[in-house]
């Protein structure tokens, strides 16, 4: 007996937020054909017939609210047939919840006889934001008065973008206080304060998102203290709901025997001609008692410029970035020093700005810390000569001669020189440096590096109770062949750079400009919150201290500037 044999499919998609199309495949493998043949497509509530994408295929269709009935006007013979039914959602519905149409299919055999109904479904799932957030550390360990990077990633793993994203992130406290405070956080957060930092974004679509958030451990903070930070999500999905939100959390422990690696990088000129050589001194200076397993340095030099040679020589190369790849770095001063040419080609007026970044380790191989350092050349031609630039470098020998001189006759005399004053205030920040050179911007990325070891060296000693017992007392350290004298006060720290045969009358002439400077703004330092003007009298101070007046403590009149 020969009968048809009907069997139906149907799949659906999206074509965008509020429509979608789908295919109902109808398909007769019997061996007769099917007379009649109708089906009737039923589609899910709140969603409205849009008309067919294609022809109808001899089928007769007419929509009906949520149906849609069609019939064949021509025998259905061993065949199949697809129709593509189109489909909106004029107003939204709930993200997330799943509408399912089908189709009901018909049919008799050659003589008209009923032979039964075939069915089918297809389900698709409103299109909604996904958003789950995850927060990463840069340090599993880290110093007292170190920094630790956070990453906050904002995933969206859903089908469409989430109108507005709210990211609340709780700075770690200790004893109900802040342990950190904010260095840096990119993009700008809508709202900041000492134990939160909140941001808002707009448009969140899918892919991963990210922020990221540097902060500042407080040098006070003792060993072994776990530092938590925690980030919570919430968003709105394409209709305006509130969403469940998530929290993911990042811990760091703080640990007193760490390396501490500051990366600085020296040229040997300011300015280079086209076709010239630059010099670069690389130092990366353990200054804690910790063993570094691992430092891995990269230089990134600028485009077109070659590096010429390398003591010692890189580990790999690719492109213009030159990696080193270091071992078990004790403590101590480290130095890779490296040539570049600079291209005839350049052009002048042209920055050349090589760039550094550091990364090392604990003695485990756990990542610790990081630093970044730049040196900027100038592309310039040599003046030519009238006679001014040998008349400039012919007073320029004159000064240089004459401070010789005088370093020679001070010397000679029994008297030491200082160089250079850092003024910190008691947390260890840098309130002001002065200097006694003719030219303060000479050799700025040496003197970033001493200030760095100075505040490492203040960090450790003079920080926390231990260090307001040394109140007036004094302290000493060396950076490579600089000697550095220390004194604290009650709520300053004076660091003086000397050079000279005998120091032992240094120390005095430094209390005694502490004293003063705290006699007239001890009040202000008390409550000092990094405002310039209000400690801007510890000028007066600071330059008679350079330049030699409390040698005679009877010339300054103490108090009363």
């Amino acid at each position: 007996v020969a009968i048809p044999f009907i069997t139906v499919s149907k799949a659906g998609s999206f074509t965008s937020s509020s429509t979608m199309e789908y295919s109902i495949t109808i398909a007769n493998s019997g061996s007769a054909s099917a007379r009649n043949l109708w089906w009737n497509d039923t589609l899910p509530p709140g969603v409205v017939y849009a008309g067919f994408n294609g022809s109808l295929l001899n089928a007769a269709c007419t929509p009906a609210g949520r149906w849609v009935n069609c019939t064949m006007v021509v025998p259905f013979t061993q065949t199949l047939r697809t129709w593509r039914l189109k489909a909106q959602i004029p107003t939204p519905l709930p993200p997330g919840s799943t509408i399912v149409n089908s189709v009901f299919v018909n049919y008799t055999d050659s003589d008209g006889t009923l032979l039964g109904e075939r069915r089918a479904s297809a389900p698709l799932t409103i299109q909604t934001s996904n958003i789950q957030v995850f927060k990463v550390a840069d340090s599993a360990r880290a110093l007292p008065g170190g920094t630790i990077g956070y990453s906050i990633y904002v995933n969206n793993t859903g089908q469409s973008g989430a109108p507005l994203v709210w990211i609340n992130d709780t700075l770690p406290q200790n004893a109900g206080l802040p342990a950190v405070t904010v260095v840096s956080a990119a993009p700008v957060p809508s709202y900041r304060t000492d134990s939160t930092v909140q941001w808002q974004l707009t448009n969140v679509g899918t892919g991963v998102h990210s922020v990221t958030l540097i902060v500042q451990i407080r040098p006070a903070l003792g060993d072994g203290i776990v530092l938590t930070n925690g980030a919570t999500v919430n968003y709105t999905d394409a209709n305006g709901n509130d969403r469940p939100g998530s929290r993911s959390t990042a811990a760091t422990t703080i640990s007193a025997n760490l390396p501490a690696i500051a990366g600085a990088l020296v040229a040997n000129r300011r300015t280079v001609e086209p076709g010239g050589s630059v010099g670069y001194a690389l130092y990366y200076n353990n200054t804690r008692v910790a063993l570094a397993a691992s430092v891995v340095i990269d230089v990134f030099l600028p485009s077109g410029v070659p590096m010429s040679s390398a003591n010692p020589r890189f580990d790999s190369t690719a492109g213009g970035r030159f990696t080193w790849n270091l071992t078990s770095i004790g403590t101590g001063e480290h130095l890779i020093q490296f040539v570049t040419t600079v291209p005839t080609n350049a052009a002048l007026g042209s920055v050349l700005r090589t760039t550094v970044i550091v990364n090392y380790t604990d003695d485990a191989g756990i990542r610790v810390g990081g630093s970044q350092a730049f040196a900027d050349v100038t592309v310039e031609v040599p003046a030519a000569g009238p006679p001014w630039l040998l008349i400039g470098a012919g007073i320029a020998v004159a000064i240089v001669a004459g401070l010789i001189a005088l370093r020679l006759y001070l010397s000679a005399i029994g008297q030491t020189v200082i160089d250079e004053v850092f003024l910190l205030h008691r947390d260890g920040l840098l309130v002001k440096h002065y200097t006694r050179r003719l030219k303060p911007d000479v050799d700025s990325d040496i003197l970033s590096g001493m200030l760095i070891a100075v505040q490492n060296f203040v960090n450790e000693s003079f920080i926390g109770e231990a260090g307001l017992q040394k109140e007036g007392q004094l302290d000493e350290m060396k950076f490579g062949q600089y000697r550095i004298l220390l004194v604290r006060g009650k709520s300053v720290i004076v660091a003086a750079v000397v050079s000279g045969p005998r120091v032992e009358k240094v120390p005095a002439q430094i209390r005694a400009a502490v004293e003063d400077l705290e006699n007239e703004l001890g009040g202000v330092l008390e409550k000092w919150d990094g405002n310039m003007d209000q400690v801007s009298g510890a000028d007066r101070y600071m330059q008679d201290l350079i330049s030699g007046r409390y040698r005679n403590p009877s010339k300054v009149r103490r108090g009363n500037h």
